[in-house]
């Protein structure tokens, strides 16, 4: 019995590196999108444009992050940049079909969709679990996925 304690304690000290995927961004972007008071991404319409923007942003702020990692020693972590980037990147006619597609990867666990008209997305998390996302997040996933939603919501203003 005492093993075991003793395994779950040093399973609780022990600092869990999550290995950087898309998923895990998108999981982290849309938690730090609703802790900033964003809970609906718009596809349509007039609005839908103003996420576009957005999302144009977010590809920009990760574009410039990429470039800035060129020289940086980790290149696991430049490699995931330059995937997650590719991935969000806009189509050859200015669509963010990749981004949307990434949406609707995240429906069954934190994107509700208003079927059958699809207007918009909307992030269904409420803003305290949306925290503890952040909170148990790797440091730098986390500051990533923060600093992608500041630039999404900035380019909105």
């Amino acid at each position: 019995m005492e093993d075991l304690i003793g395994v779950c304690a040093m399973r609780e000290t022990q600092a869990v590196a999550e290995r950087p995927t898309i998923d895990v961004f998108m999981r982290l972007f849309l938690s730090a999108l609703v802790v900033r008071g964003k809970s609906v991404i718009y596809i349509r319409f007039a609005r839908g444009e103003e996420e576009r923007v957005g999302m144009r942003a977010l590809y920009e702020y990760l574009n410039g992050l990429c470039e800035r990692e060129k020289t940086s020693e980790d290149r696991d972590y430049l490699y995931f940049l330059l995937r997650l980037r590719g991935t969000l990147a806009p189509g050859n006619i200015g669509s963010f079909d990749g981004f949307r597609g990434q949406l609707l990867g995240m429906m069954t666990s934190m994107i509700s969709v208003e079927l059958p008209y699809c207007n918009f997305y909307r992030i269904a998390v409420q803003p305290t679990t949306a925290r503890c996302y952040l909170e148990q997040a790797d440091r730098p996933m986390c500051e990533l996925a923060e600093a992608a939603a500041e630039a999404y919501l900035r380019s909105q203003k």
